[in-house]
């Protein structure tokens, strides 16, 4: 960081914008490098600041009120030239950035500056910048006085001059930077030794040439002696030269016309900093801010797609349940009782989209328990060769010592089914047989640290299980694997694909706080690595599932106050309630529920409410009826799932609740149980 002397004054940088939040946020980071701020709404109060303070840099916005940022700019190159000013912008139009750089702007930023250290960096470079002019200045000066005395004052000895001359020689040798003077033809006349570490020719090969023969592109001689003649300077002008094996160096030019006694030019002075490091730090961050934008629009849709799903479980509810209503009241040989039960099953098709919208949004029902991956791997790997065929290979290799993972099994399962579908449709897709068909399976115990976080956003730190699905299959281009992970995109042909398979696999890893990065190029296959958290030390559980129960029909004679505000859900609900003996009172709300029990006066066996409602939600409606009627039940609902609801409205584990879309029997045996264990 660029360091005032011995005895000087701290840095102060005066910051001028109309919009006080940034003003602030600037003043607040500088502050933390130890500079000391001023700060200005305009650039009226601006100049008055700069008149009486005397910052050492200026920091601009371009549009504002009164005054803008050019004229602020235009009067400061003009009383102070070797003050540095950086202008600000929002608008990104290239006329704007090369009129600043004409008035003698030092550097030109575009708003927002998400990262404040790039504001740092040009503030370190402009004050560095400038101290270098400084010295240059001295040196020239030094130079002229010592010749101007030389001839005015007899006696002073040539040691004298010889050691004054190698004071400034050492400086100029030893200049990180390149330090030129051009004749006005651009023949060099002097160059700094470190020239040589920049374009690999020596300084006698350059003294012999001009430097516009490095120029990779020929048309910045033409923009830079434009600059010159209408500035007479430049400022971190950005060039490429080419040294000399051919390779482009990114670089940053100033010059300064020199103008001797008579008051004509003489010659060309100035300064060139190989960039290429600052090129690459900027590269680095420009693909993390990429990462960062695909991650956050996959949240985004990833909300949208779990509102979906939780508003198509109620549509669901009234079809599915309708239907089944339906084919218990129609004999089987009836033609209408076929295609009543072909609705019923395509309702129960799309209930398995809706599951995988659900994954996708991270709000589906999951069962975690502590697992070991490995053999999660070993016991599916018999449906997964089934899955792929007898002429593709699947290769599999443990790591030693992975690290048990809390996760639901069938999650695992389903995560490993779709990157194993996924990699066997995109060898099919490979066409020829001059390559080895494969698809390997692997797992590695790794420790994640701050710097793959640095590399990969939204990672965590610690020890993870790494599950890596490889496969020799036809790859993907950038295009596709930004699109990967997004529901309802597919690569394949129509109808043979919902799309919804990796978008699946992506939510359930998120769940599980957990990350996932494909690696992938045309023709060269894909590799998927999924990192999972590992689990606090415990026996690993048994993941096989256990068979569902058959649910038999229960009736009641119980009253229950049913509280829904889908119209379709509270009328297929009541309804099925009352086939089933119960006395039901129906409302669309909290306040039509709380309303209908004042006026009623009516005892409360069970509350069976929708968790997500306008203006009062199931819980708040729960709470308030249990301090008038103690001895309710409650049974919660909705289209999300128990764990969604537990986390999002802060209740206890253990709740009683049915999801959307629910049947007949799923109803009838849940509201019994509730009611049975009072």
């Amino acid at each position: 960081m660029y360091n005032s002397g011995p005895g000087e004054k701290s840095v102060v940088v005066l910051v001028i914008d109309d919009e006080k939040a940034i003003r602030e946020s600037i003043r607040n980071f500088l502050e933390d490098y130890d500079y000391q701020v001023l700060e200005a709404e305009n650039g009226r109060i601006g100049l008055e600041l700069f008149a009486r303070e005397n910052p050492h840099l200026v920091v601009v916005d371009l549009r504002m009120p009164e005054v803008d940022g050019l004229e602020v700019l235009a009067r400061v190159t003009k009383s102070a030239p070797d003050t540095p000013v950086i202008i600000m912008s929002g608008t990104g139009v290239i006329g704007d950035e090369a009129a600043a750089l004409r008035l003698g702007a030092w550097d030109y930023l575009l708003k927002p500056i998400e990262d404040l250290t790039v504001l740092l960096h040009a503030v370190e470079k402009a004050l560095e910048r400038a101290c270098l002019i400084r010295e240059n200045r001295a040196y020239q000066e030094h130079l002229e006085k010592e010749v101007n005395r030389r001839t005015r004052e007899v006696g002073k000895t040539a040691e004298e001059l010889r050691q004054s001359e190698e004071k400034y020689r050492s400086i100029f040798e030893n200049l990180q930077d390149i330090y030129y003077e051009t004749r006005l033809d651009g023949t060099i006349a002097e160059i700094s030794p470190s020239v040589e570490s920049v374009s690999k020719y020596t300084r006698e090969e350059i003294l012999r040439s001009s430097l516009w023969d490095i120029y990779a592109n020929p048309e910045d001689r033409k923009q830079l002696l434009e600059i010159l003649k209408q500035t007479g300077k430049i400022v971190d002008y950005e060039i490429n030269l080419l040294d000399k094996d051919g390779t482009v160096v990114p670089c940053s030019i100033t010059a300064q016309i020199h103008v001797g006694q008579k008051g004509m030019p003489t010659k060309i002075c100035g300064t060139i900093r190989n960039i290429s490091e600052r090129k690459r730090a900027e590269e680095e961050r420009q693909k993390l801010l990429e990462q960062l934008h695909q991650a956050q629009k996959i949240e985004a849709i990833a909300s949208l797609t779990g509102g979906i799903a939780h508003d198509f479980n109620n549509l669901l509810t009234v079809i599915n349940g309708h239907a089944e209503i339906a084919l218990r009241k129609l004999e089987k040989n009836l033609p209408l009782h076929k295609d009543l039960n072909a609705i019923l099953q395509a309702g129960k098709q799309a209930e398995n989209l809706t599951r995988q919208l659900l994954a996708f949004g991270r709000k589906q029902l999951y069962k975690p328990k502590v697992i070991d991956i490995n053999d999660v791997i070993s016991h599916l790997e018999n449906m997964l060769h089934r899955l792929i065929g007898e002429d593709i290979r699947m290769g599999k290799r443990f790591g030693p010592d992975v690290p048990l993972i809390k996760a639901d099994p069938s999650q695992i399962e389903q995560i490993l089914m779709n990157l194993v579908v996924n990699a066997r449709d995109a060898i099919g897709e490979r066409r020829g047989n001059t390559w080895e068909k494969v698809i390997s399976i692997e797992t590695e115990r790794v420790e994640l640290d701050g710097a793959f976080l640095k590399e990969h956003p939204g990672s965590h730190t610690g020890v993870h299980a790494l599950l890596m699905v490889s496969d020799s299959g036809i790859g993907m281009d950038a295009e596709v694997k930004n699109k990967i992970f997004e529901p309802f995109f597919t690569t394949k042909e129509k109808g043979k694909g919902t799309g919804l398979g990796m978008s699946t696999v992506y939510g359930i890893v998120k769940q599980n706080n957990g990350s996932i990065y494909v690696y992938s190029k045309p023709g060269q296959g894909s590799t998927f690595k999924i990192y999972w958290p590992a689990a606090e030390k415990e026996e690993p559980q048994s993941f096989e599932v256990k068979e569902a129960l058959s649910i038999d029909f229960m009736t009641g004679h119980e009253t229950i106050l049913l509280v829904e505000d889908d119209e379709g859900v509270r009328d297929f609900t009541g309804d099925t309630l009352r086939e089933l003996g119960y006395t039901v009172f129906e409302a669309a709300n909290g306040k039509e529920a709380l309303e209908l029990i004042k006026e009623k006066n009516m005892p409360v066996d069970l509350l069976l409410t929708d968790l997500v409602m306008p203006e009062m939600n199931g819980k708040e409606l729960a709470e308030k009826l249990t301090k008038w009627i103690p001895q309710a039940g409650v049974l919660y609902t909705s289209g999300y799932t128990d764990n969604h609801i537990i986390h999002s409205y802060k209740l206890k584990e253990g709740i009683n609740f049915i999801k959307k879309p629910f049947s007949v029997q799923a109803l009838a045996k849940k509201v019994r149980d509730v009611l049975d264990k009072k």
